[in-house]
């Protein structure tokens, strides 16, 4: 049974390498100029795989700290209070 958990998660690692690998990742810089390429990079990857990485995407890093305490401000919530959303 061990062994199967442990062959469970390299087979998860592995599986979350590949899809690093195969996921475009485009600068928010380029997109935001127009830059040709970076849109059509952008566009083959959500026709073709339906997602595409935007790194360097300003004010990210505060509205995901931001919905990171909104997210536990709610799950701290009674039941019946977080039952009404």
């Amino acid at each position: 049974m061990f062994q199967f958990f442990i062959n469970l998660l390299l087979l998860g690692s592995f599986m979350n390498i590949a899809a690093v690998e195969i996921l475009d990742i485009i600068p928010y810089e380029k997109i935001a100029k127009g830059d040709l390429t970076a849109i059509q990079t952008l566009d083959k990857a959500l026709h073709e795989k339906g997602i595409v990485g935007v790194r360097g995407v300003p004010g990210y890093k505060e509205k995901y700290e931001q919905f990171i305490t909104a997210a536990r401000a709610f799950s701290a919530l009674p039941e019946e209070i977080k039952e009404r959303y």
